[in-house]
């Protein structure tokens, strides 16, 4: 999170509340200088009142530091798992074929498959007044945690080596991963980074991400497939998904045939051209 990103969404928030609400927050860097900056403009939030929370206390407030956030990791490092799975039984290089986009997409399966009785249970634990919380972060995510460990196990007794993972914990939520709100130290990382020699920089950088680009036929004959073995499904066909189907296909097709259509005509004029040239 940066100051411009948590200031624009500050501004969405209070412009979609319509009436008066409390929102509370932790005291991040990030967050203090965009309320700051909306503070002293002259178009402060007009419907939000921000609290913060008290010193120290983020992790045992935060529905997120409850539990919420292991349980998405979970979902993404079991994705990871599988994925390594894949590239070591087909003798592929992991550093090669993984990329960022592969990776996003990892993150927006995972945030869908949290559920929401886990998002309920995370703020009772974090907001309930009698008695002590319940600070284990990881009990709304036991049997995922399982299923990795089997998985983990699985990849190294495939490839003949020992099982690296002792605390399945650390591979989840690894110490790097841990942000410590120190406007110090990340400021001091950018200005090591970028005093860096060029060629230093673009080791740290690593194996450029090449996604295969997918032409609109290649896109087109792929929903045409999906569409047709939805309709083979009869009673078990996601009807919300054909139409969805259907939408895409006739803008993808539009789409297909402007391209075309601009492509004959720069042909055509081009032709021209050299006519009048000769």
């Amino acid at each position: 999170m940066v100051t411009g990103i948590m200031l624009e969404w500050l501004r969405w928030f209070d412009t979609r509340a319509q009436r008066p609400v409390l929102l509370l927050m932790d005291n991040f860097s990030a967050h203090e200088a965009a309320v700051e900056i909306l503070e002293a403009s002259a178009l402060p939030l007009k419907w939000t009142r921000i609290e913060w929370f008290p010193a120290n206390t983020t992790s045992c407030f935060q529905p997120l530091d409850q539990g919420i956030i292991q349980n998405w990791k979970c979902y993404v490092r079991k994705e990871l798992l599988r994925f390594l799975m894949v590239e070591f039984d087909a003798g592929r290089d992991y550093n090669k074929t993984h990329h960022v986009l592969r990776a996003i997409e990892w993150g927006i399966q995972a945030w869908a498959a949290v559920e929401l009785q886990t998002i309920s249970k995370c703020w009772q634990k974090g907001f309930q007044i009698e008695g002590p919380a319940n600070l284990d972060q990881w009990s709304e995510s036991l049997d995922l945690i399982q299923d990795i460990q089997s998985t983990a196990r699985t990849i190294a007794r495939n490839q003949g080596v020992q099982a690296p993972l002792d605390n399945i914990r650390d591979f989840i939520y690894p110490e790097v991963e841990r942000v410590i709100d120190s406007e110090e130290d990340i400021t001091t990382q950018i200005m090591e980074y970028y005093s860096l020699p060029e060629k230093d920089q673009d080791e740290e950088v690593g194996v450029e991400d090449i996604v295969e680009k997918v032409s609109i036929s290649e896109a087109i004959n792929a929903l045409n497939t999906l569409k047709k073995y939805q309709g083979q499904r009869n009673q078990l066909a996601n009807q919300d998904l054909m139409v969805q189907l259907q939408k895409e296909l006739r803008s993808l097709q539009a789409e297909r045939f402007n391209s075309q259509r601009q492509s004959d005509l720069i042909g055509w004029l081009g032709g021209r051209a050299e006519k009048g040239l000769n």
